[in-house]
């Protein structure tokens, strides 16, 4: 992917804090990934994400996993792709607030 790493986030993987999701095979809600991956772009790129446009989850991830960040900021949105060592894990693109002073 040619757009720029801006982040990393690793999920707070309390021991038993997952376990319900699965019994057996633990994976991470995916609200709970979008959730990180929105808080650190809104850090990281000094926004407000206002909405999700569209989010596509392509790997379920084990509460051990680290993501990597990638974005590409644009005019009221973000498009964004958050990969679990090579492979994708969510991808989609947030709208943004509209920045009200300089």
């Amino acid at each position: 992917m040619a757009w720029p790493m801006l982040a990393e986030w690793r999920a707070d993987a309390a021991p038993g804090r997952f376990d319900g999701h699965f019994p057996g095979h633990v994976v991470l809600p995916g609200a709970y990934v979008l959730d990180g991956v929105i808080e650190r772009l809104e850090s990281v790129c000094a926004v407000r994400v206002l909405a999700v446009r569209s989010a596509k989850f392509t790997a379920a991830l084990t509460p051990d996993a680290v993501l990597e960040i990638r974005a590409l900021v644009e005019p009221g949105q973000i498009r964004f792709a958050a990969l679990h060592g090579e492979q994708a894990a969510v991808s989609g693109v947030l709208r943004l607030a509209a920045r009200t002073c300089a």
